[in-house]
């Protein structure tokens, strides 16, 4: 049974204005983003201890795991 995400208020203010800023120079890439985006939080559901771990220097990040989202190619 998979977990459930929950979604900060800052967490969809960030993903919102990442669509926006997308989608003034291409709609589609910005549509393809958020499924991007939806499909891996579905994946860390089903499997949240994929990722790979990483040294935070604040003391409430030890643990946090990181996770590329699929699909997305960096600049």
């Amino acid at each position: 049974m998979p977990f459930t995400i929950e979604k900060s208020v800052q967490f969809t203010r960030d993903i919102e204005g990442a669509f926006v800023y997308i989608a003034a120079d291409n709609l589609d890439i910005a549509v393809h983003f958020l499924v991007a985006v939806e499909e891996s939080l579905e994946m860390l559901a089903e499997h949240p201890m994929i990722g790979s771990g990483y040294r935070f220097e604040q003391e409430k990040l030890v643990g946090l795991r990181i996770w590329r989202v699929k699909g997305l190619k960096t600049i």
